[in-house]
């Protein structure tokens, strides 16, 4: 990829793309965004069919980072929890550690998976 990184925001029926020189500079957009989200991305309990889903099962935004051999990102849920992983199609979850917010844990591993941490 040629042009450094890409952060995808998916968000409520909407999507928009934004090109980083570097992986740190998309790090720093993503938490820009999570931060602008604020109470907006909330979301009520949702009945499709014969299932309620509860708000920390639902996806309220999701913000991806690809690019240079790494993926992964942040799904903040419908009940403001926010849950890092790395993948695309698979996603695996990262644990944070100790005193680490999901911002946190993100950075600390795809840092590493680029060979910059």
């Amino acid at each position: 990829m040629a042009g450094g990184y890409t952060l995808s925001i998916q968000q409520e029926g909407s999507s928009k793309s934004e090109r980083c020189p570097t992986l740190e500079d998309a790090l720093d957009s993503l938490q820009a965004e999570l931060n602008a989200s604020g109470p907006g991305s909330r979301r009520e309990t949702v009945n499709a069919f014969v299932r309620d889903y509860q708000p920390d099962e639902l996806v309220a935004m999701r913000l991806e980072i690809r690019g240079h051999g790494v993926c992964g990102g942040i799904d903040l849920r419908g009940d403001g929890s926010e849950e890092p992983y790395t993948g695309r199609i698979r996603r695996k979850p990262i644990e944070p550690a100790p005193g680490e917010n999901a911002v946190s844990a993100l950075r600390r591993t795809l840092m590493a998976q680029a060979g910059e941490g």
